[in-house]
């Protein structure tokens, strides 16, 4: 009974970790700031539920539910959507960082200009 309790805690969280890595990976493919809070929003909530399921399963796991062959299979399931989560964030992160170097090129060109503009102004008032 306890076993299958397990077992269906982890089916859950692996669903759980699928649909970060589905929200992911269309976030990789359709990058924007939009898509980014819509993102992150969502993967906010989903790992809640995430933290909320791995409470309840280390409070009813013990040893003969660690061992059984089905919750191992799961673990090492959730185990490679997690890596596969991280490698998405490590696009992500990338894609993140190229905006900001975008944005900061875009505002020391600002800068640049309102002090051209700046100077010429003053000289035209003379």
């Amino acid at each position: 009974m306890n076993t299958a309790k397990i077992s269906d805690i982890l089916m859950q969280i692996k669903e759980l970790y699928s649909s970060i890595k589905q929200i992911s990976t269309l976030l990789v493919d359709d990058f924007s700031e939009e898509t980014l809070e819509k993102f992150l929003r969502t993967r906010e909530r989903l790992l809640k539920e995430v933290y909320s399921k791995e409470a309840e399963y280390t409070r009813l796991r013990t040893k003969n539910t660690e061992n059984s062959k089905e919750c191992s299979k799961l673990k090492n399931e959730i185990s490679e959507l997690i890596r596969a989560i991280i490698s998405l964030d490590n696009c992500i992160n990338e894609k993140i960082a190229s905006n900001m170097r975008n944005i900061r090129k875009e505002l020391s060109s600002l800068h640049g200009s309102s002090r051209a503009a700046l100077a010429y102004s003053s000289q035209r008032r003379i």
